[in-house]
């Protein structure tokens, strides 16, 4: 479906600093989609998780990337403080151990 009016312009993916942006956003979001969703799966069908157990198990995971994720508002988007915590959050929260127990 096309239009006399996209809503964004095709042409400012010719920038290199949007471009950029754009393909880390989208491998960010598709990283902690992917996580999640295989994530789950793995603690149930290996570990024998219930659905809430397994959703539990991701409690470490927002108890690392809230707060960190309001720190980094003030932040410029593009700023070393957004562009290195960013990334860094979600692995953080990931190396923490599985708080459900059998």
């Amino acid at each position: 479906m096309s239009g006399r009016r996209p809503i964004r312009d095709p042409r400012l993916f010719v920038l290199r600093g949007f471009c950029v942006g754009a393909i880390a956003f989208m491998s960010q979001f598709l990283a902690v989609v992917r996580f999640t969703f295989v994530g789950l799966q793995f603690l149930q069908l290996i570990h024998g998780y219930s659905l809430l157990q397994g959703a539990r198990a991701f409690l470490p995971v927002a108890a690392v990337v809230l707060p960190v994720s309001q720190l980094t508002l003030p932040a410029r988007p593009g700023s070393p403080a957004a562009s290195t915590t960013g990334p860094c959050c979600p692995q953080a929260a990931c190396s923490w151990p599985p708080t459900c127990s059998d």
